[in-house]
C-alpha cells in the first residue's frame, strides 16, 4: 500500500490508540502513538498530522498542543487537531491553538475519513 503521510496520536487511552493505529496503518499512514505527553515531541518529526485528546491526567491537550507547536523541527509544519468527545473544548478549537477538531473519538471509520481529509489540506498547506 503506498504511503500516505504520518500521523501522531497523543492520549492517554490505549485502547484508542490500538484502535486508531491498527484503522490507519492498515490504509498505509505511518502512526505513532503515545499515552505519554511529556515524550510525545521526540516522535514529531516528520508529521504531517497530530491529534491530541483534550482531557489527560496531569495535563490537558491545549498544554500539550503548546508544547509540541514549539517543538516542530524546523522546516516542518504539521496540522494539529483535538481529538475529543468533549462538545466544550471542541467548540473553540482555535482559541486553544489547534488547527480543527476530530469527531465522533472512538469510531475508527470516522477517523479514516477525517484524517484523510486533513492530510488533503496538509498537501495543498505544502504546495504554498
Amino acid at each position: 500500500m503506498a504511503e500516505t503521510g504520518k500521523v501522531m496520536i497523543v492520549d492517554d487511552s490505549v485502547t484508542v490508540l490500538d484502535l486508531a493505529k491498527a484503522k490507519l496503518s492498515a490504509e498505509g499512514f505511518r502512526v505513532v502513538t503515545t499515552s505519554n505527553p511529556s515524550q510525545a515531541a521526540r516522535l514529531l518529526a516528520g508529521c504531517h498530522l497530530v491529534l491530541i485528546d483534550f482531557h489527560m491526567p496531569g495535563t490537558n491537550g491545549e498544554e500539550v498542543c503548546a508544547r509540541l507547536r514549539k517543538a516542530v523541527p524546523e522546516g516542518e509544519s504539521p496540522l494539529f487537531f483535538l481529538y475529543t468527545t468533549d462538545a466544550k473544548a471542541s467548540t473553540n478549537y482555535l482559541s486553544r491553538g489547534f488547527d480543527g477538531v476530530f469527531v465522533l473519538k472512538g469510531n475508527a471509520d470516522s477517523l479514516l475519513r477525517q484524517v484523510k481529509a486533513a492530510m488533503r489540506l496538509a498537501a495543498i498547506r505544502a504546495v504554498k
